[in-house]
């Protein structure tokens, strides 16, 4: 099995990847893939069970109709009122 690396270290997003893929900003949305893939056991039993890797698609699935959700969205910045 794979080392798990802290969520606060800096190489925890870079580890295994090509110096190009180091440079480029990651989206949260990577975060949330990277996190499902240190779920060893899950993707084993659903590969077994579903041929797939069920859990992490549904997640996925979720968090991209989350993604577009007004909830989530950053909150406008508020009108400023001028002094007269």
């Amino acid at each position: 099995m794979g080392k798990l690396l802290p969520m606060k270290t800096p190489d925890r997003k870079t580890a295994g990847k090509t110096k190009q893929e180091d440079n480029r900003p990651h989206t949260p949305r990577e975060d949330v893939e990277y996190i499902m893939d240190t779920f060893p056991i899950v993707k084993r039993k659903d590969m077994e069970k579903h041929g797939s890797y069920r859990t992490k698609e549904m997640i996925m699935r979720e968090y991209d109709k989350l993604a577009g959700s007004p909830l989530l969205a950053p909150p406008k910045p508020k009108a400023r009122m001028r002094k007269r």
